[in-house]
């Protein structure tokens, strides 16, 4: 245990000096403490001392002797706490703060603007469609944008909601419960319950803010697979294009096939045609004289051979001409599809930037609810603290530099809730 003098044996200590005066009669109370005079003093080794020193005296004065306890030294947090409460509280850090959450309110009507950009370009791509396909995959792609845009607007309005109560919790923190903590009339007992009472108020909030962080970066998560895909769609024009290019050497190819087979065919018949007409003739001697009837069988015989390879030939340019047809609806229908997803192609370049801005913008939003989580999440560390202890200087002298930093969170909430609100949205839906 350390040594400590009281205030009596201070007394007694200096009252038994020798030269103390005890004819004065008792000191005043106020006096109990001051210093004795110089020459009331035992006179000290010899100094060298100049006469600046001695203010004027023969005797130097007695060196001072401070016995009270050493000043209070700020630690790191508690300068870091006095910065952030000067300037949190200055005009220019006001000024700044509200100049960020109006630009995230601009920020939350920039884009709803762009999911309309899109949404309009997604259906501009079913006045372009060529093919049926190409309809069916252009509605798909616009139901699904549709529903991003519905869960955007959902979450705005959630956050919206869940900064008023927010807003509410920082101001009561930096208001009446950080005033019943510093109150010294209030027992531990009675700021325990008020505690516990806060502390389930605040745990709710704290899961709300957490929800919507994650449900922006969901969406974020959402939007950039979305994105993905149409580029990923919008790309297979470079397919189709070769694929169109392929069609037409292949159709090239079978047209010198067909020509081909076209004139072997055509030969074959002249041919059989020539036979037939000496096989008639033969016929009609062999019906004039009968013993002649064997030349129109030998006749007859070269007239089936060289038809049956005249049918051969007709089948095979039948099957290349089949295939010809079906290789030119076949590019009809490619070309048909390449300049429908060309159109398409470049309806989604220009809502590019749009994606790129949602991105980004969403994943703010995100972080400005991670960041309230954060703070709530502090707030009931501080409760924790302020449950644990008698409330003793270490945590009352963090009290107001605290309450201002939720102040300005309380503040910066109401100004995000003003600056996204909906008569904005109503505004942009006209639009």
């Amino acid at each position: 245990m350390p040594f400590t003098l009281s205030e009596d044996d201070i007394i007694n200590a200096v009252s038994s000096l020798p030269g103390f005066h005890q004819d004065d009669g008792p000191m005043p109370p106020s006096a109990k403490n001051a210093m004795p005079f110089a020459d009331d003093l035992p006179t000290p080794d010899p100094i060298t001392w100049g006469k600046a020193d001695l203010g004027g005296y023969d005797q130097p004065p007695a060196p001072y002797r401070d016995d009270s306890p050493p000043a209070y030294k700020k630690s790191a947090a508690d300068i870091a706490f006095d910065i952030i409460e000067k300037t949190l509280n200055s005009e220019v850090g006001q000024s700044a703060l509200h100049a960020e959450i109006e630009k995230l309110g601009n920020s939350a009507a920039d884009v709803e603007i762009s999911f309309r950009n899109i949404a309009r370009g997604l259906g501009k791509t079913l006045e372009v469609v060529t093919t049926d396909h190409q309809k069916a995959d252009m509605q798909r792609f616009k139901q699904t944008w549709d529903g991003h845009h519905k869960t955007y607007v959902k979450l705005l309005w959630e956050s919206r909601r869940v900064a008023g109560h927010a807003r509410v919790i920082a101001t009561d923190f930096a208001g009446d419960f950080l005033s019943v903590i510093r109150e010294e009339k209030y027992s531990v007992a009675q700021k325990k319950k008020e505690i516990a009472t806060y502390r389930e108020e605040l745990q709710r909030d704290r899961k709300n803010s957490q929800e919507l962080s994650q449900g922006f970066l969901d969406l974020q998560s959402a939007v950039a697979e979305f994105h993905e895909d149409l580029l990923q769609y919008a790309a297979r024009t470079d397919e189709l294009r070769k694929d169109v290019e392929r069609l037409v050497k292949d159709i090239q190819e079978l047209q010198v096939q067909l020509t081909k087979w076209t004139k072997a065919t055509l030969l074959s018949a002249v041919a059989t045609l020539g036979l037939g007409a000496a096989a008639a003739g033969a016929l009609a001697v062999g019906a004039i004289c009968p013993p002649l009837w064997v030349g129109a069988a030998i006749g007859a015989y070269k007239t089936y051979k060289n038809g049956r390879e005249c049918l051969d030939k007709y089948h095979k340019r039948r099957e290349v001409s089949k295939d010809l047809n079906e290789k030119k609806e076949i590019l009809a229908g490619h070309q048909r599809s390449l300049e429908g997803l060309e159109k398409i192609s470049a309806i989604i370049a220009t809502v590019d930037s749009d994606m790129d801005l949602i991105q980004e913008k969403l994943g703010i939003f995100a972080q400005i609810w991670s960041f309230v989580h954060a703070d709530l999440n502090e707030i009931e560390k501080q409760l924790d603290r302020a449950s644990q202890t008698e409330i003793q200087d270490y945590f009352t002298k963090k009290i107001q530099a605290v309450s201002t930093v939720y102040k300005s969170l309380a503040r910066a909430l109401y100004w995000y809730e003003t600056n996204v609100h909906i008569q904005k949205l109503h505004t942009l839906a006209q639009s």
